[in-house]
């Protein structure tokens, strides 16, 4: 469900959404999109101390300059960094934002001195899978019954990383 009615969606979807560091006074729409996006949201404080955490890379998508259309949420750590959560409002997906998002990311991580990224993806979220992989993330692991899915079952993550270089 888009956080947006469809006819204003429509109308701001015409320019491309702009990229830029997510702040604290964000977090309250992260959360949102966030519940939108995922069956177990996160807080608004945890998106607030995301923004305010000198580790972390926290990009937002913002339509109209105001509306927070799609966010990422990367977290470093020495060399090496973790993608925590990307996201896009359902209405405004197949823009290509989760992929710019995803590549602003990645360029800053790089620019920061990160040589591995990593990620987990639910193994049915063709479109994420496929995204990762056409950024030359690959597969390195496997966990079984991880994530929690409406109906009670549970599903396998796949733990994915790409190099980068430096």
């Amino acid at each position: 469900m888009s956080l947006l009615p469809e006819s204003i969606s429509r109308i701001w979807r015409a320019a491309p959404p702009e990229l830029r560091w997510l702040r604290p006074q964000d977090a309250a729409a992260c959360a949102r999109l966030h519940a939108a996006s995922f069956l177990h949201g996160w807080q608004a404080g945890d998106f607030e101390a995301y923004a305010r955490d000198e580790g972390c890379c926290a990009l937002g998508a913002f339509a109209g300059a105001k509306m927070l259309v799609g966010a990422s949420i990367a977290r470093r750590s020495g060399a090496e960094a973790e993608i925590l959560t990307i996201m896009v409002d359902p209405a405004w997906r197949g823009q290509n934002i989760a992929r710019q998002l995803m590549e602003r990311t990645l360029a800053e991580l790089a620019a920061q001195g990160v040589s591995k990224v990593f990620l987990e993806v639910e193994h049915d979220n063709l479109a994420a899978c496929a995204l990762y992989r056409r950024l030359a993330f690959a597969d390195i692991a496997r966990r079984q019954a991880y994530y929690a899915r409406a109906d009670g079952t549970r599903a396998e993550a796949i733990v994915m990383r790409r190099d980068l270089a430096n």
